[in-house]
């Protein structure tokens, strides 16, 4: 995805094991973050249009000081932030438990144990700090009705990542940022699919 990173399942982990397990191609993977991801529940496998997005989006807008991953299903875009800044500070959030489940054992993957703060919740259980980037692979509909949380989680001129938005309903999502105080700085659209990026006015 993009020019930075690879996305493989479990089996391709250099410590996989069983009848499954395969090495991964090293001409592939050169000069990539190779993210691993155990296929299961949890949305975020890497091929889905809007994950994609975000990744390629995490390229242009590189990771922030404090960054939240909102509805992190499995993580990979956590993953992904971390894999490009050592040292910025990472939390993510979901909640569905199931998925929470997965990000786990994808965080323990990558090797990021400590370095991700993972809750069960949405931004209610982040209320009272401040982000300089937010990442938000979620619904159009799910976005609208987080905007004026993320216009208080956000530090000024901090941006948010959104992808998850029917071509269609792009109007709506762009009304609604103009009237919580965000402006669109970049939109990609892939097939019905459009992802955007909103930066909170100063």
């Amino acid at each position: 995805v993009g020019t930075k990173f690879l996305v493989a399942p479990s089996w391709y982990h250099p410590m996989a094991e069983g009848p499954d397990a395969c090495p991964l191609d090293s001409e592939l993977a050169a000069g990539r973050h190779v993210i691993y991801i155990e296929p299961g529940m949890a949305f975020g496998t890497g091929l889905h249009a809007t994950t994609q997005f975000c990744l390629r989006a995490l390229e242009s807008f590189p990771p922030r000081d404090r960054i939240l991953d909102v509805g992190t299903g499995s993580g990979i875009l956590a993953i992904a932030a971390a894999m490009l800044r050592k040292d910025c500070k990472i939390a993510a959030v979901d909640i569905d438990p199931v998925a929470v489940e997965y990000a786990a054992k994808d965080f323990e993957l990558n090797e990021m144990d400590g370095r991700i703060e993972l809750l069960v919740g949405s931004t209610d259980v982040v209320k009272g700090r401040l982000y300089d980037m937010l990442l938000s692979n979620l619904t159009c509909e799910d976005i609208i009705a987080l905007l004026p949380d993320y216009t208080k989680l956000l530090t000024s001129n901090g941006v948010v990542l959104c992808a998850g938005i029917l071509d269609e309903k792009l109007p709506r999502l762009e009304k609604a940022a103009g009237e919580n105080g965000f402006r669109v700085i970049q939109s990609e659209t892939i097939g019905h699919w459009v992802g955007v990026v909103l930066q909170k006015s100063s």
